[in-house]
């Protein structure tokens, strides 16, 4: 809604539905979940892409997580796949602590290279689904990615039977995980909390 795509959940109108991953809503759990992993860590890089229409929003709920937690996130901005090694390297010159790698198009399907640099820099890499921590992100807390699965193609078994896309619920999670990568955590000589590791979801060991 805040790229302006839809009216509302209930009623998104403009022919247009889906399904909501709430990313932009636990950007300040997620926080709190890493600076719970790693205390001291108080700058983050945040890779941002202008092209998504939804930059504008996620850019100011990103800053009030930060601002209230008195952390700092490293906006580094990425166009393209040719840029991504290099925009690591800024996050690590400019002092960042953790790289957060987000569910932008762009960095999932170059996430090997994204991971790479971040080990040459000793970067924790903080993500958002489980492909990218087995991959060898550290930590991720997001929505259950089988339940979103599932929502969408029920909206598109409903549209197939006749259901006009503009009157369907945009359809939200209710089922988030909290994974965690003792493997990254180990290269890079981190002791993960017992009181985290309690509440995973699922741990790689």
């Amino acid at each position: 809604m805040g790229a302006g795509l839809a009216a509302s959940l209930a009623r998104p109108g403009s022919n247009v539905t889906g399904i909501s991953t709430i990313f932009p809503d636990l950007t300040f759990k997620r926080l709190q979940l890493l600076r719970e992993l790693l205390p001291a860590a108080r700058r983050v890089g945040e890779f941002e892409v202008p092209a998504n229409p939804a930059y504008g929003a996620i850019h100011a709920e990103n800053e009030r997580a930060y601002r209230l937690l008195e952390m700092e996130p490293v906006f580094v901005r990425v166009s393209e796949a040719s840029e991504l090694e290099a925009a690591v390297e800024e996050v690590a010159r400019r002092g960042g602590q953790v790289l957060h790698v987000g569910p932008e198009p762009l960095l999932f399907i170059n996430a090997e290279t994204i991971l790479r640099a971040a080990q040459r820099h000793s970067l924790a890499v903080l993500v958002d689904n489980r492909d990218m921590l087995e991959a060898g992100g550290l930590i991720s807390y997001a929505p259950d990615e089988d339940e979103l699965d599932g929502n969408f193609g029920s909206i598109i078994d409903k549209i197939l039977r006749g259901a006009k896309p503009a009157d369907l619920p945009i359809v939200q999670p209710t089922k988030l995980e909290l994974l965690i990568n003792l493997k990254a955590a180990k290269a890079l000589n981190i002791a993960v909390p017992q009181s985290l590791l309690m509440r995973a979801t699922a741990v790689i060991r």
